[in-house]
Order: C-alpha cells, then sequence, then structure tokens
C-alpha cells in the first residue's frame, strides 16, 4: 500500500509541474527590423503583448489574429531565398569541382613534361658518353645533327 501511494503522489506531483508550464505567460514582440518574436520571460520592452492560449484545445488557438496572405507571403519569400542559396551553393560546388579537375590536369601535364624533360637530359648523357669508332665526316656530321634535337628537346621540356 505504501508503494502504491508513493506511486500516486508521484504522478500528482508530475501532472502538478505539467500542468504549470502550460500555464505559463507567453510574450509577443517585434523589434526594430519588424521580425516577431516570442518569449515566456518578460521583456524590458514597451511593445511586448501577453498571448492567452486555450490549454484545452492543445493550444490552437491564440487570441492574436493570424494573417493567412501575410504568413503565405512570408513562407513563398522564406522558400525563395532558400532555393536561392541552394543554387548559389550548387554554383560554388560546380565552379570548384572545375577548378579541381583544371588544377589536377596541370599537375599532370606537369608531371609528364617533368618526365619528358628527365628522358631527355637521360638520352643526351647517354649519347655524351658513348664512344665512335666511325670518324667520317658524314657520321660526325649525323652525331652533331641528333645532339642537336637531343638539346632542342631539352630546351623545349626543361623551361
Amino acid at each position: 500500500m505504501k508503494a502504491l501511494s508513493k506511486a500516486a503522489l508521484f504522478t500528482i506531483f508530475f501532472f502538478r509541474l505539467l500542468s504549470a508550464s502550460a500555464l505559463a505567460e507567453i510574450y509577443q514582440w517585434r523589434d526594430d527590423n519588424g521580425q516577431l518574436h516570442f518569449t515566456d520571460q518578460p521583456l524590458n520592452v514597451d511593445k511586448h503583448e501577453v498571448l492567452d492560449f486555450d490549454v484545452s484545445s492543445n493550444f490552437n488557438s491564440a487570441t492574436t489574429e493570424v494573417q493567412p496572405e501575410a504568413a503565405l507571403e512570408q513562407a513563398n519569400q522564406l522558400q525563395a531565398e532558400r532555393e536561392a542559396q541552394r543554387k548559389a551553393e550548387r554554383e560554388i560546388r560546380e565552379l570548384k569541382k572545375a577548378r579541381a579537375l583544371r588544377d589536377d590536369h596541370a599537375k599532370e601535364k606537369e608531371l609528364k613534361r617533368a618526365q619528358q624533360c628527365s628522358d631527355a637530359r637521360q638520352l643526351l648523357g647517354i649519347f655524351d658518353r658513348k664512344s665512335y669508332t666511325d670518324t667520317s665526316l658524314e657520321a660526325l656530321k649525323k652525331r652533331r645533327l641528333k645532339r642537336g634535337r637531343l638539346k632542342s628537346r631539352i630546351e623545349k621540356y626543361c623551361r
């Protein structure tokens, strides 16, 4: 019997707290920008208004009148602003993606150029270290021409 009375007291206490919070006053006021604010604390602003709610109807009937046209216009404006924000965010993402692709392409191009430079220097080094037994004028001209082509490749890729 004692346990039942504790449970009953707890239930009564719980519902008492719940009903006390439902009876709290709600204050409404507009700031200088026309924004509507709601609070449960009284303000030092002279423009606040106390709202009364009928608790029995699940907080649906406020004493202040709501104008559906203004609410609809505000909702449409908010939706348009959100859509514009989403569009701007999409454009930013696309620009970042395009920039990343461009940067990746530039990096790949630079790596390819560095490899070609390295290859050209290596070929010239091999060419210069090679010993040639043919000392005819025709062979010398061919070697000079080939060396010139290797040097021009180095100038092209190693700038």
